[in-house]
């Protein structure tokens, strides 16, 4: 009896200090059930903090906010309750924008005898050829939005500055529209309507961490990462056909799984900004047969990926790029590489600037192709070279400028591997550089440790140059690298 009564008019009266209604309601009345307002943000406004707002269903189309829905009271707490009026069951926020900025106040939307909220566009559009009549920006300034109790539906129109209305031809939105995240949090998901849409995060330094949850699909959008504050994403993003600009000084955390697609992604590294992106459940790479094969990593950013999986929408042979250019650090816990039914897979890793650190400590990482370092490249784990069925071998080339610290791991060459080192290949104590069958070391480098497994050994490894510097090498070993090897010095048993 008690939850039946709670969705009734009489408990409502009871529950709620204020009333609204859009089609009943004026700014004069007192505010009662009888004598509602005609603005949300005029109820808003005049609220006790911590008390509750009933809104009847219908369309809030200008009333008196001239502005917009604008929520701003520092620190007020308000739960506003939804109810079905006149055979109607959606509450629609119609009034070019709905903006929340409380600072630590909570807005509360409940379901009462309707749990149907969409911001947008008025089923009475008439108006919105004078550049009214309906809803084209959300912005999430600060306080926190809860709309786990609804559902609270963006309209096609919300977000998008291109939106052009099909009645009368005319773009009514302002460039300025979109969805523009501060230091907001969002608790519960939004239903999306399908359309493009403009997403800014634009948090300040300083300001409280904020979350949001994107869309299913972004075809057609565009996010601008500028955040000063941290944002996260919890939920899986697919940002296949979207447009990513990272201007971002504060972090940027994506904790589901990121889905990106040549050519249709288009990721933008902003070159005069240096916060962190965190893809902490990895990425999820789609190329599709017909398409530039290179994802490209550059900029500022220090860059951290759980696991890459490279998964080629095609049946045939396919070979993709991994390349880093940045002037920071990209780190890659885990490579996987999904090879099609009937076909084979390699992915080549450049490693043109910054610094680079592959694999973790619990598992190897297996690279599938060729591998350049012209600067740094640091182990965190072993790491594996293999080719498959489409390269004749596995390459491992580093410029006279690159470094790659082996750490105390383990850089596998496995049979037919070419290790081409100019630059340095450095160690602690545990870690070596292991030469499997028919493996060929040149170059005018220095290796610190060189281990040659395999049935037959040296015999069947090959060292080609005649200046390489090698420090360290077991001694059964060394009599046979000796003749067309120089060492800088004798290399030390290990």
């Amino acid at each position: 009896m008690l939850v039946l009564a709670c969705l009734s008019p009489g408990v409502s009266n009871g529950q709620c200090s204020l009333y609204v209604n859009a089609s009943d309601g004026n700014d004069a009345n007192a505010g009662g059930r009888t004598s509602p307002l005609r603005s949300v943000e005029y109820a808003y406004n005049i609220a006790p903090t911590g008390t509750s707002i009933c809104i009847d269903a219908g369309n809030y189309v200008w009333g008196d906010d001239a502005d917009g829905i604008q929520l701003s009271v520092q620190d007020k707490s308000i739960t506003m309750v939804l109810n079905a009026f006149a055979g109607d069951d959606v509450v629609r926020f119609s009034e070019n924008e709905f903006k929340l900025d409380s600072g630590g106040g909570v807005l509360t939307f409940r379901s009462g005898s309707t749990d149907k909220l969409v911001l947008g566009q008025s089923s009475d559009n008439g108006a919105a050829s004078a550049g009214w009549g309906f809803l084209h920006t959300l912005s999430l300034k600060s306080g926190t939005l809860d709309i786990e109790n609804i559902r609270f539906q963006l309209a096609s129109v919300v977000g998008n500055p291109d939106w052009v209305d099909p009645s009368t031809g005319f773009k009514p939105a302002p460039d300025s529209a979109g969805i523009r995240i501060g230091q907001a949090e969002l608790v519960g998901n939004i239903v999306y309507e399908a359309g493009a849409r403009s997403y800014l995060f634009e948090g300040l330094e300083g300001e409280s961490p904020a979350s949001f949850e994107l869309p299913d699909t972004n075809i057609g959008n565009r996010l601008t990462l500028s955040n000063g504050n941290a944002i996260s994403f919890a939920r899986p993003t697919d940002l296949r056909g979207a447009v990513v600009s990272l201007e971002n000084s504060g972090l940027v955390a994506f904790n589901g799984e990121v889905s990106i697609e040549n050519p249709s992604t288009e990721l933008l590294w902003d070159s005069n900004t240096s916060g962190r992106v965190e893809f902490n459940d990895g990425i999820r790479w789609l190329p599709s047969p017909s398409s530039d094969v290179v994802f490209p990593l550059s900029g500022m950013h220090p860059v951290s990926v759980k696991q890459l999986t490279l998964q080629p929408e095609t049946s045939s042979s396919f070979s993709g790029e991994l390349r880093y250019s940045g002037s920071r650090q990209l780190f890659v816990e885990n490579l996987h590489v999904s090879a099609p039914s009937g076909g084979s897979v390699s992915l080549d890793l450049y490693v043109l600037d910054g610094e680079v650190s592959l694999g973790n400590s619990d598992s190897s990482m297996h690279l599938i192709g060729h591998t350049f370092v012209s600067s740094q490249l640091h182990l965190q784990g072993d790491i594996v070279l293999t080719a498959y069925a489409n390269l004749s071998q596995a390459e491992f080339i580093v410029s006279d400028n690159g470094i790659v610290n082996l750490g105390d791991h383990a850089l596998h060459a496995h049979s037919g591997a070419l290790i081409s080192a100019d630059g340095i290949v450095s160690s602690a104590q545990d870690g070596e550089l292991r030469l499997g069958n028919d493996s060929i070391v040149n170059g005018n480098g220095l290796i610190e440790s060189l281990v040659v497994t395999g049935v037959a050994s040296l015999a069947i490894a090959k060292i080609e140059s005649s200046t390489f510097a090698i420090m360290r090498m077991p001694r059964s070993q060394l009599v046979k690298a000796l003749p067309p090897v120089l060492f800088s010095k004798v290399p030390q048993e290990h």
